[in-house]
């Protein structure tokens, strides 16, 4: 699959020669902008791999407009003619004029980063999930040692029969088991 990219900038002709260069080396675009209330609209709705900004758009600028879309992408490329000091951290900054072949190691760094970041969050968010089942298994045999004076052993068997004979998984049994004795 090609990386995606949506390229936002007040200059019409720099926006298609950037469009141009990254159709040729593969990119896909998802489109272009020239402000930044567009653009927000647009990286909303498609989730672009890599965003790539100029500083000057159309009703706001460029550091802004991707300070708003962190949620959306991690991987924003600002580009801009002056130095922005230390507010253009949480973003990969290239000053203009900036080499072809330098925009596009940066956007291909970008893109493989951007791919490693969505799955490690997905590993999180499982990872997640797994903790919270865990958490309410072992509640639900605390509960069963607590009001049948087992063993956790038995409490976690008590558990496994109830998920088995109702087909239901384990997580499902131990949330039965809490909701029925409150």
């Amino acid at each position: 699959m090609n990386s995606t990219v949506f390229i936002a900038g007040a200059n019409e002709a720099f926006v298609l020669k950037l469009t141009t260069l990254l159709e040729r080396e593969g990119y896909e675009i998802l489109g272009t902008a020239d402000s930044g209330a567009e653009t927000i609209r647009h990286c909303r709705e498609a989730v672009p791999d890599v965003l790539i900004l100029t500083q000057r758009l159309r009703g706001t600028n460029g550091l802004d407009t991707a300070e708003i879309l962190r949620e959306v992408t991690q991987c924003v490329v600002l580009l801009d003619h002056e130095m922005l000091g230390g507010r253009a951290d949480e973003v990969v900054y290239l000053q203009m004029p900036v080499l072809p072949q330098i925009l596009l190691n940066t956007v291909e760094i970008l893109s493989k980063v951007g791919t490693r970041f969505h799955t490690l969050q997905s590993r999180i968010t499982t990872l997640e999930a797994n903790l919270k089942d865990q958490r309410t298994i072992s509640r639900a045999k605390g509960k069963i040692m607590q009001v049948f004076s087992v063993t956790e052993e038995d409490a976690h068997a008590f558990l496994q029969k109830i998920a088995m004979n109702r087909r239901i998984r384990l997580t499902e049994a131990a949330e039965a088991v809490l909701s029925d004795y409150k």
